[in-house]
This record gives C-alpha cells, sequence and structure tokens, in this order.
C-alpha cells in the first residue's frame, strides 16, 4: 500500500505537488539569494468598491457607501505605509532613502561632484579642447576624446596625462583612467555597505563601490559594481569573491564587460530643422533647471570670523546674505548662435555636451546617469546623431515631437511633494510630541525637577 502510495505520489504532475513545487522554489531561492527576504506582495490587497459593498448592510445609501469606502481605502494605505516602514525600517536601503540627515549628505556630496565637473567643462573649453567637437557619428573618436579628458581630470590626472591618451588607447591594459570591474547582480538587503565594503576593498587595485537602489520587484536586493585599476587580476578576484558568503549568503560575482560602443545613435528625425530647434530650447530649459536645483553658480555666503584662540578681540559678525548667483556663461555664448542652422547645431552640441559632462545627462539617449562616478564607466555612454536624415511629413515630426515631451520633462520637474494634511491621515507624526510622549513614556519623577529614566 504504502509503495503504490509513493508511485502514485511520483506520477503527480508537479503543479499538483505541492511538496515538489515548496522544494524547487527554496532552491531557487537559495540559488538567487533571496532566502529570508519579505514578501511586500503578501501584503493584503485592497478590495475593489463592489467586493468592500458586499461586506456593508444591505440598507447603506450611495453616498454613505462612498464615503465609507473613502475611508477604507486611506486606512488601508496607511496600514500598508505602516507594514512597509515596519518591515525595512532597519534596512540600509531604506534609512538612504528616507532618513532626512541621509538624505541631506547624499544632496551635498552630489552637488559637489556636479560643481567639480562643471569646473573641469569650463577648463577644458577654455583651452579649445570643445573645438571640432559635433554630437554626430562621424566624430566618434573626438567626443571619446573628450569625455576620457575628463575622466581623466576627475581621476586626478593632469595635462600631461590627456597628452599621452592617444598612445595609451593603443594598449588597452595600460589605460589610466580606465577599470575593469565585477558586478553582483542581487545584493540581499540585510548587507549594507559597508560588509560589502570590508570584503572587496582587500583585494590589490581596488577603486570604488557602487550599489544601487533597491527594487521591490526581487524582494529590495540591490545591484552592485566593484571597480579595480585596469592592470588588476580581475577574474582571480571574481573567482575569490564567490568562494566568500557574507552573512551566510553567496555574492553570486561575475566580471563585467567592457562597453561595446561609447557612443549610440539616435533617431534621424533629430537633424530636421524643427527638431533642432526645438531641441535647442529643450536643452535650455534642462540646463537651467539642473544647475538651479544643484546650485552650480551659487556663491556659498560668508561664514562669521571667528577670533583666535586667546585673541581678546570680539568676534566680527558678518550678517548673513542671500548667496550670490553667477551667471552660467555657456548660456549667453550660445544664444548668440542660433540664427542659422549651421550655427544652431554647433550651438546645440555645447549644450549636449555640458548637459553629458556636468549633470549626466544623455540628452539625445534621455537618460540619467547620476551617480555615475561610483561606477566603473564615468561618462562611458552618449547618444549622438546620425549623419543622414530621410524625408518626413509635417504630422510625422510633430507626433515624434510629442512623443519625446515627457522623457525630457523629467528633467525639468521636482518630485510631487504630498500635502500635508494628506500625509498626517496617512501617519505622519509630529516630532517634537513623538519626542515628549516617549519621554513621558520612559522617565519616572522621584521628586521636584529629579527624574529617573526607566530604560536605564
Amino acid at each position: 500500500m504504502a509503495d503504490r502510495n509513493s508511485d502514485s505520489k511520483s506520477s503527480l504532475p508537479k503543479a499538483y505537488d505541492v511538496e515538489a513545487r515548496e522544494r524547487e522554489e527554496r532552491k531557487r531561492k537559495r540559488r538567487d539569494g533571496e532566502e529570508g527576504r519579505e514578501d511586500f506582495d503578501s501584503f493584503p490587497v485592497m478590495m475593489s468598491f463592489k467586493a468592500f459593498l458586499e461586506t456593508q448592510d444591505d440598507s447603506i445609501t450611495d453616498e454613505e457607501a462612498l464615503a465609507k469606502y473613502g475611508e477604507y481605502k486611506l486606512e488601508f494605505r496607511r496600514q500598508k505605509i505602516n507594514e512597509f516602514f515596519v518591515s525595512h525600517k532597519t534596512q540600509e536601503w531604506f534609512r538612504l532613502k528616507y532618513q532626512p540627515q541621509e538624505l541631506q549628505k547624499a544632496t551635498k556630496k552630489a552637488q559637489k561632484a556636479i560643481r567639480r565637473r562643471c569646473e573641469i567643462f569650463q577648463e577644458l573649453s577654455d583651452k579649445g579642447f570643445l573645438e571640432g567637437v559635433s554630437c554626430d557619428d562621424g566624430k566618434e573618436m573626438e567626443i571619446i576624446k573628450l569625455l576620457d579628458s575628463v575622466v581623466i581630470l576627475l581621476e586626478g590626472g593632469n595635462y600631461e596625462d590627456i597628452k599621452n591618451l592617444d598612445l595609451e588607447q593603443n594598449n588597452n591594459d595600460a589605460v589610466k583612467h580606465k577599470s575593469s570591474s565585477i558586478f553582483i547582480k542581487n545584493l540581499h538587503p540585510s548587507i549594507t555597505r559597508d560588509d560589502l565594503h570590508g570584503i572587496v576593498s582587500k583585494y590589490p587595485g581596488f577603486l570604488r563601490l557602487a550599489i544601487s537602489e533597491a527594487d521591490a520587484k526581487i524582494g529590495f536586493s540591490r545591484r552592485c559594481w566593484v571597480s579595480f585599476q585596469r592592470n588588476a587580476k580581475i577574474r582571480e578576484i571574481c573567482f575569490a569573491l564567490n568562494n566568500v558568503q557574507l552573512k551566510g549568503l553567496e555574492l553570486q560575482a561575475v566580471v563585467n564587460k567592457d562597453l561595446s560602443r561609447r557612443t549610440r545613435t539616435t533617431e534621424d528625425k533629430v537633424n530636421l530643422q524643427k527638431v533642432l530647434e526645438t531641441d535647442f530650447n529643450t536643452a535650455l530649459a534642462i540646463i537651467k533647471f539642473q544647475d538651479e536645483k544643484h546650485g552650480v553658480w551659487v556663491e556659498e555666503a560668508p561664514e562669521p570670523v571667528k577670533p583666535a584662540e586667546g585673541d581678546a578681540t570680539p568676534e566680527v559678525k558678518v550678517e548673513k546674505v542671500a548667496p550670490a548667483v553667477r551667471a552660467n556663461p555657456l548660456m549667453s555664448e550660445v544664444e548668440k548662435s542660433k540664427d542659422n542652422i549651421a550655427d544652431l547645431k554647433s550651438a546645440l552640441d555645447k549644450l549636449v555636451l555640458y548637459l553629458r559632462v556636468v549633470h549626466s545627462i544623455d540628452f539625445y539617449g534621455q537618460k540619467d546617469y547620476s551617480g555615475e562616478d561610483e561606477m566603473p564607466n564615468r561618462c562611458g555612454l552618449i547618444h549622438v546623431r546620425p549623419s543622414t536624415c530621410a524625408d518626413y511629413d509635417e504630422a510625422e515630426v510633430c507626433k515624434f515631437l510629442n512623443s519625446r515631451v515627457p522623457l525630457y520633462s523629467t528633467f525639468t520637474t521636482n518630485k510631487i511633494q504630498m500635502d500635508e494634511a494628506e500625509a498626517k491621515k496617512l501617519g505622519l507624526k509630529d516630532e517634537d510630541f513623538e519626542i515628549e510622549k516617549f519621554i513621558s513614556a520612559n522617565s519616572q519623577e522621584l521628586a521636584k525637577d529629579k527624574w529617573l529614566c526607566t530604560l536605564c
């Protein structure tokens, strides 16, 4: 009988064999590094209005049903947000994304990096490095050399290194500004940057570590890129990392491939007069917005002068003044160069290169590469115009222009902030009130002005 049951069970299709499916799922989770992850999708699903009505009394009116369903949706969202917070509040990615101090630190770091890139762009422009560089596929070598020059200066190189750039290109392993890298597809949410850095920084030639934002679709894991000097023994390092476990989890590292092409062409419609004119104005708008957002041309206000130690001279007070804002010299330069199509293209090219170098925005690719300074390839990719263009009717051109509006609008808008009244309904707490509540709950008055901390 036992044998018959065993045979019967083994002949079950996998779809109906629950135990077999559970075993396969456990194997998959171990293989993909997902074991132990919390599944946000397992939270309850919001009821439809029809399903909600089935839970109510038959005598309920339409107005009452709508009002109660609105209250239900609000409470459901509040609970969902709270469950999300409780599930992830201790994870590093959550703190980096939502903790105010961490956000402020990241913002300052980004602003400093962008200002440094702007200084380099201005310097290269003043030295004539932009001369003869146009954003079309016939100037691939010139574009790559410009981007490589930016990278050399970003990484502490000098103009002597830039002069040697052509010679180094012939010996790929000797190129100073290039790196080799390792890619980790799924970093478990419990593993922090410091955890990983402590491992990878021990290998010879380590340069930097880049970690993406958490991806909810794969259990809030993150992707990682570990960069090493070009001459590092990258395959040996990768093999060694795959024999390391962090918090009982494998890293599953692979050697990252070099970029096959640094320049990619976009649609030929971008060569049309109407599109060029539109792109010029769009690029101007993006630069103005991004410059202001990151304070690129804002001069820092003077700090109050403090007296030297032991100096009896009273402190000189400096009144707070609004920081001065300089004009971006590129703006006035290109405004003068848009009267004919040749000058228009040249002016647009400078705007496109400024966006790519300073703000890490690939204009023709509609891509934002912010954070690329930690990635293996700084100034790696750029999209350019093709050298040819077919004929298109006005309707096709308008359709093309309209299709790009939503893509470019992401570079000229800030994230929408939730209304404070709605945020309070969804669980926003008052900081001062919460602190006072915590103190009251965890202290005991022994006498006048004498308190005991019950936590201690």
